[in-house]
């Protein structure tokens, strides 16, 4: 009986996990046509169109982070919310080397706005380095 249940545990574990994956696939797949089309949707727009919780939709966008797969949403772009910054993303995956054009796809942004995150990250790190207080480098 033990054994029964533990294949079934194993068995859900799998499920939710193959699951989880299809529907981060899906959020990118709408994420990127929307932007295509010229808008962009919230997590409660993927909540309502997965039929899932705005709290795993958020938890699947995080994960996309993690992999390097930036998902354009409204939060990311406008830079509200308590996401990650668009810009700090662009940062990081330039110091983890990735070419330019690499970011440009990535992220979906314009060379002009990659080109000015960098230069202004740029500045900031080099008056940090500097000794300049978080205070005066604003």
């Amino acid at each position: 009986m033990a054994i029964c249940r533990s294949l079934a545990s194993d068995i859900e574990a799998f499920v939710n996990e193959v699951r989880g994956k299809i529907e981060r696939r899906t959020v990118v797949r709408l994420a990127n046509e929307a932007f295509e089309q010229g808008t962009l949707f919230t997590q409660a727009d993927f909540s309502i169109l997965l039929n899932e919780s705005i709290t795993t939709i958020g938890r699947y966008i995080k994960q996309l982070l993690e992999e390097d797969i930036i998902v354009p949403t409204r939060g990311n772009r406008m830079d509200i919310g308590p996401g990650t910054s668009h810009k700090v993303k662009i940062a990081e995956l330039y110091l983890k080397g990735y070419e330019f054009s690499d970011i440009k796809r990535n992220t979906r942004h314009s060379s002009e706005s990659i080109a000015r995150y960098l230069k202004e990250f740029a500045r900031v790190a080099a008056l940090h380095k500097e000794g300049y207080s978080l205070g005066q480098i604003i």
